[in-house]
């Protein structure tokens, strides 16, 4: 094998070396950004279900509040209701509360 054959060889071999660790570089770069697009998603995943966690926590305290304000507008013309009945006749029993 004569000079020029192996200062080929030898070139053609750092090619490889270069292309190979370019390689497994960028495999190494893949990785991390997947690694980085895994954990964004979560993160996303995780702030919208805080976020309707928390929509969802509004909504049954103002429908309570709703509820009790409603029943309490029923109740009071329930009492009204009975406290007209009473008075048509009345001594026919105790006052309502």
């Amino acid at each position: 094998m004569d000079l020029f054959e192996r200062e080929s060889i030898e070139i053609a071999e750092a090619e490889l070396d270069r292309f190979i660790e370019r390689r497994a570089r960028e495999a190494g770069d893949a990785q991390r950004v997947e690694e980085e697009w895994v954990a964004s998603v979560r993160r996303y995943h995780d702030k919208r279900r805080e976020t309707s966690r928390e929509a969802w926590r509004a909504y049954h305290l103002a429908q309570a509040a709703r509820l009790e304000a409603t029943a309490a507008e029923l109740a009071r013309g329930h009492r009204a209701r009975a406290e007209a009945l009473l008075s048509e006749c009345p001594g026919e029993g105790a006052a309502v509360t």
